[in-house]
């Protein structure tokens, strides 16, 4: 009797964090569409107040700031790999961290070019 009431908490217990993971995920896709709901009703309004244009300059802006966050994690990859290239003490490992901050550099040049 003992055995068969273990083995069924047993098997309870090994469900019970799948159950609660089921529960769990409803519960956040319930959010997010109640979220998203809010943002549509939201963006509705503002474009007949006639915010639609300010919607923009907001969008425009983050996308700025955006690639200057991107400009300057690259800047720093540079350096990263420009230290690694001088403390290298193989020839083979100088040539790679060359390779990787030549990579980055350009990629540097390309969006400063935009």
């Amino acid at each position: 009797m003992l055995s068969i009431i273990s083995g069924l908490l047993g098997i309870g217990s090994s469900a019970l964090p799948s159950l609660l993971g089921f529960f769990q995920q409803k519960g956040d896709q319930k959010h997010e569409m109640a979220m998203a709901r809010l943002q549509t009703e939201r963006e509705a309004a503002m474009a007949a107040a006639g915010f639609a244009s300010q919607e923009k300059i907001e969008a425009i802006k983050l996308e700025e700031v955006e690639m200057q966050t991107y400009k300057r994690l690259i800047d720093q990859l540079i350096e990263i790999y420009s230290t690694k290239r001088q403390l290298a003490k193989l020839p083979a490992d100088k040539t790679k961290y060359e390779t990787e901050e030549k990579k980055w550099d350009a990629l540097y040049a390309k969006l400063s070019e935009k």
